[in-house]
C-alpha cells in the first residue's frame, strides 16, 4: 500500500496513505519504500468525513501530540485481520466510530436490556474474544454518542450553511434529531438532512460535512460529544 512520510522524526512503523508520495533518506537520496514512524506516534482509525472533522478542529492538537489519523470506509468494513494487523504494527491504535456508546465498549459483559447497534456489535465482534482479538495489541475503541458525525459539528455553522443556501434556520441538533426520531429513524443521517431543509440543489450526503466544515468560523467549536472523544483519545 502507497505511504507517505510526514514531517518530523520518524523510525519505527508504517504510514498508510492514499498515494505513493517520494520521500528523502538521511543522504537526500529519494526513494518511494515504506517510510518509518517514530515509536511515540499513535494512529486514530476514523470514517473519512470523522478525519475532515477532526482535522479541520483539532488538527494543531493531534499533530502535537504525534497522532496520525487513518480514514475507515465505515465501520461495517472493519475486519478482525484488519485489526489484527494494526495490532502487530505495536502502536497505539484507536478506533473512532460515530453511533458508539460507552456502556457497549467498555463492559466485559454487555447489560441484558442493552440492544446493541450495528456499530457496536461490529467493534466487540472485531476486538472482544471469543470472535475478537486474537493478538496482543494496544487496539482500543473510544465512545462516541452521535447518530452520525454530522450532529457533533457546530450548530452556527450549520445555519451559517442554511442562511445561505436556501434561507432557512437551523433548529439546533437536538430538536433535529428528535424530528428524524419521529419521521424516519432509518433514514441516514445525512440524506434526512438534506431533504428536511431542501438542500438538494446545494449538497448531498457525501458533500455536506465537508460544506458545514469549511462555513465554520475560528470560534465555532463542535458539540461536547466529539470534545470528550478527542479528551479520551490524548489522555
Amino acid at each position: 500500500m502507497p505511504v507517505r512520510r510526514p514531517k518530523g522524526r520518524h523510525d519505527a512503523a508504517v504510514i498508510l496513505a492514499p498515494r505513493r508520495t517520494p520521500s528523502t533518506d538521511s543522504s537526500g537520496r529519494r526513494h518511494r519504500g515504506p517510510t518509518p514512524v517514530s515509536p511515540s506516534e499513535s494512529w486514530i482509525a476514523s470514517p473519512k468525513t470523522v478525519r475532515i472533522v477532526l482535522m479541520r478542529f483539532y488538527g494543531e492538537r493531534l499533530r502535537r501530540s504525534r497522532v496520525i489519523l487513518l480514514p475507515l470506509h465505515g465501520v461495517m468494513h472493519l475486519s478482525v485481520a484488519a485489526v489484527e494487523f494494526l495490532a502487530r504494527a505495536k502502536r497505539p491504535v484507536t478506533l473512532l466510530c460515530d453511533n458508539v456508546r460507552a456502556s457497549a465498549i467498555a463492559a466485559a459483559e454487555i447489560p441484558s436490556e442493552l440492544l446493541l447497534r450495528a456499530e457496536e456489535d461490529q467493534l466487540r465482534n472485531v476486538l472482544m474474544p471469543p470472535h475478537g482479538l486474537t493478538v496482543e495489541g494496544p487496539v482500543r475503541a473510544v465512545a462516541f454518542d452521535e447518530p452520525d458525525i454530522l450532529t457533533a459539528l457546530p450548530e452556527r455553522a450549520v445555519d451559517s450553511v442554511l442562511r445561505e443556501c436556501v434561507a432557512a434556520r437551523f433548529e439546533g441538533w437536538r430538536a433535529f434529531r428528535r424530528a428524524r426520531i419521529r419521521q424516519d429513524p432509518k433514514q441516514n443521517v445525512k440524506g434526512f438532512f438534506v431533504d428536511r431543509y431542501g438542500l438538494g440543489e446545494w449538497a448531498t450526503p457525501s458533500t455536506l460535512v465537508p460544506m458545514v466544515v469549511e462555513a465554520a468560523s475560528p470560534e465555532n467549536q463542535p458539540m461536547p460529544s466529539l470534545a470528550r472523544a478527542i479528551e479520551h483519545i490524548l489522555a
